[in-house]
């Protein structure tokens, strides 16, 4: 009998190595030895919740550990009705917040683009020319025009909401793919939204060896952070890429305005042009980030990064500088940037078919020189203080000072 049931062990190891093993004959020794050692680990750890709490457990110790400050490019692309209307392109600093895996809502990292250019921006329609002010009001008839709050929202989602979160990872269902280093995760439909504040689906993609997270693809996502009822009016697809210090490295988000609207529906963002669904509006953002490498010193000097953390209170400095290149769009362009744009790797962002199709609407050269070499007037000082209450706070009370910083801060990106 003992026999018998060695035979049947040894019958069923042999199926298992076949099943699982043939398949990498023909693959170089390297290749050899990562499938070796995934087939292991996937079939040693027998439950995928078990390895997404290794990967969240590994995101929360490591990720942004302190307030931080990199460079960062934006792209984002508009179109209508299967045209684009507006192209966008930003450079500056992207300020993390220190990650609190607990935090109740998250905190959105600052994007200050110093040195950014913008197309003509057209409505719906394709024709008429827009204002560079954007419009606030009452959804559907409202649209927000400005670039660089959405994606920052979206990053905070990701790693505030998502399985990579060690408080919320239970909330979702996982299963193993056929790939390896992949796993599939869905949210609980009955958590939401009193636990789970994403409505999600997607896939993690994870380093077999370490259990690190590489990438995470959103094919599904639909934040209740503020307790919303009923569904979004759009679908999204999101790709965050890490680095191997587990820092978002490029998110690559599409927004399409494609569902019905509902009455119940509140929207954290608006979208970038009225009536979306009647003109079937689709959106496209691209932020790449680099490491981590300037701080801000006591006298809010941009420096090398070492080990310092930035001052909570110099917020107030790049909100108020971001607010003004956003808002106004008369944040200085340069050849720099133009150039950058057109040397760009963008992966799945239509960068080149943007630009082609606004350049046929208006020459390039023409939509660019309202903004070359731009340098703020007190006109713009004073106007961005209004918006602020009157308030000439002692981090920016004059023109002069504001200036300077703006200027000492665009030097850094060039």
């Amino acid at each position: 009998m003992v026999i018998k049931n060695s035979r049947v062990t040894l019958k069923f190891a042999a199926i298992f190595c076949i099943s699982y093993l043939l398949p990498i004959f023909g693959y170089t020794q390297e290749e050899r030895e990562i499938k070796l050692n995934a087939v292991v680990i996937e079939h040693k750890i027998k439950d995928p919740q078990k390895v997404i709490k290794i990967i969240a457990s590994d995101f929360v110790k490591r990720y942004s550990p302190q307030n931080e400050i990199s460079r960062v490019t934006e792209y984002r692309a508009i179109k209508a009705n299967g045209s684009f209307i507006d192209f966008k392109a930003g450079k500056g600093f992207y300020l993390s917040k220190k990650y609190d895996p607990k935090s109740k809502s998250g905190k959105a990292p600052l994007l200050c683009f110093i040195d950014r250019y913008a197309s003509l921006s057209y409505a719906s329609n394709g024709e008429d020319i827009l204002e560079p002010e954007y419009i606030a009001d009452k959804y559907p008839l409202g649209y927000n025009n400005i670039m660089g709050y959405l994606t920052a929202d979206i990053i905070s989602i990701i790693v505030q909401f998502s399985p990579l979160n060690t408080e919320h990872y239970k909330y979702f269902e996982y299963s193993f793919t056929n790939e390896i280093g992949k796993i599939h995760f869905k949210s609980f439909e009955d958590q939401i939204p009193q636990k789970c504040k994403i409505r999600a689906e997607g896939d993690i993609y994870y380093n077999i060896k370490n259990f690190s997270i590489e990438r995470i693809i959103f094919n599904t996502l639909e934040p209740y952070i503020y307790g919303q009822t009923g569904k979004y009016a759009h679908s999204n697809y999101v790709l965050a890429e890490f680095d191997d210090n587990l820092n978002i490295r490029s998110l690559y988000y599409n927004r399409k305005w494609d569902k019905t609207t509902q009455s119940a529906v509140k929207n954290i963002s608006l979208p970038a042009r009225r009536n979306p669904q009647k003109y079937n509006l689709q959106e496209y953002y691209l932020l790449t980030l680099d490491p981590a490498v300037y701080c801000m010193d006591n006298n809010m000097l941009v420096s090398e990064y070492k080990t310092l953390k930035r001052r909570e209170d110099l917020d107030s400095l790049f909100n108020k500088l971001s607010f003004y290149c956003l808002r106004y769009e008369n944040c200085t362009y340069t050849p720099y940037l133009w150039r950058d744009i057109l040397d760009a790797e963008t992966g799945e962002f239509p960068l080149k078919q943007a630009i082609e199709e606004l350049n046929k609407k208006t020459k390039i050269e023409n939509q660019v020189a309202r903004y070359l070499n731009y340098e703020p007037t007190i006109d713009d000082y004073n106007r961005l203080s209004v918006f602020y209450d009157g308030g000439y706070d002692k981090y920016i009370p004059d023109y002069q000072t504001f200036i300077s910083y703006y200027k000492q801060i665009h030097k850094k990106m060039l």
